[in-house]
């Protein structure tokens, strides 16, 4: 378990409900913009209706499911490294570090991004495994 400060369990669960707010958050916003900008025409998109109201709901609680997701898996890492309370030094995050805090944002705005990303490790997994394709 990774230590976060030097409070103890206390932070480590404190740490625990922040990534779970900050990813399902982050993936939450990420689908509404998309939203947003497909009832504005800003993106044009015959697959996005503003009157279906059961698709942007689901694809809110999607982009939400997946920005966890990406933040449990992806963001986790560099959040803790920035957010590291052991040092007296003031800790920057690098470009990359933001990268990774803007993945869950990413991953609800996006759901090519996100199911290539899923078939990809599908198949690498199948490869991996010698399982054969029909």
């Amino acid at each position: 378990m990774t230590s976060v400060g030097k409070c103890g369990s206390l932070c480590e669960s404190s740490f625990s409900f922040a990534i779970f707010l900050y990813g399902s958050s982050l993936g939450a916003l990420g689908a509404v913009s998309y939203q947003l900008f497909g009832v504005g025409r800003i993106i044009i998109d015959e697959k996005l209706s503003p009157t279906d109201v059961y698709g942007s709901y689901s694809r809110i609680l999607l982009g939400a499911i997946f920005g966890l997701l990406f933040a449990i898996v992806f963001s986790r890492v560099a959040l803790i490294q920035t957010f590291t309370f052991d040092s007296d030094d003031a800790n920057y995050a690098t470009a990359q570090q933001y990268l990774f805090f803007m993945l869950p944002f990413l991953a609800g705005y996006s759901s090519t991004l996100v199911t290539g990303l899923l078939n990809k490790l599908v198949e690498a997994v199948s490869i991996a495994l010698r399982l054969e394709t029909k």
